[in-house]
């Protein structure tokens, strides 16, 4: 019980910020924790959201998908 799985596609990590920077799988992982106990759908959200801000607004150069499965 509390147990995620969290799947995204290689564009997640792929996202450059403004300096060019990439968002990494660092910075997914951390984000993921951050986001215990809470439900699934707004895990999702909020990663995507970190994932925008963070590559200022600007198109992804690759698809980003974000899976998140919660375990009752």
């Amino acid at each position: 019980p509390g147990a995620a799985l969290l799947c995204y596609t290689d564009g997640i990590p792929g996202v450059r910020g403004a300096s060019g920077d990439f968002f990494g799988k660092e910075r997914l992982v951390r984000q993921g924790r951050e986001l215990v106990g809470i439900p699934a759908a707004e895990g999702v959200k909020r990663i995507l959201a970190e994932v925008e801000r963070f590559g200022a607004g600007k198109p992804a150069e690759d698809d980003c998908t974000v899976v998140l499965v919660r375990r009752k």
